[in-house]
């Protein structure tokens, strides 16, 4: 939910937040999406298969974020929703 200590991470390799380009007519373009100091990122992990490591969801597009660190009440609140689930 955020609550991390400073220095605390999770590797998450070759993570990029593509979204998909609906301005041209070519289906799966995407771009992708810088992410800046204030980007904040709710990612929803699960276990990596023969690994103990972790890997995105969702074929690795379940993922949200906001560059605002100061609106994140919808990021908190689809966490606390999958949580609760």
């Amino acid at each position: 939910m955020g609550n991390i200590d400073p220095g605390q991470h999770l590797s998450l390799p070759n993570f990029k937040l593509a979204v998909a380009d609906t301005s041209t007519p070519v289906a799966g373009m995407e771009r992708i999406e810088p992410i800046y100091e204030n980007t904040r990122i709710l990612v929803f992990l699960k276990p990596s298969k023969g690994v103990s490591t972790w890997e995105v969801a969702g074929f690795g597009n379940c993922y949200f974020w906001s560059h605002d660190p100061d609106k994140l009440e919808p990021l908190r609140s689809m966490a606390a929703s999958a949580l609760a689930l």
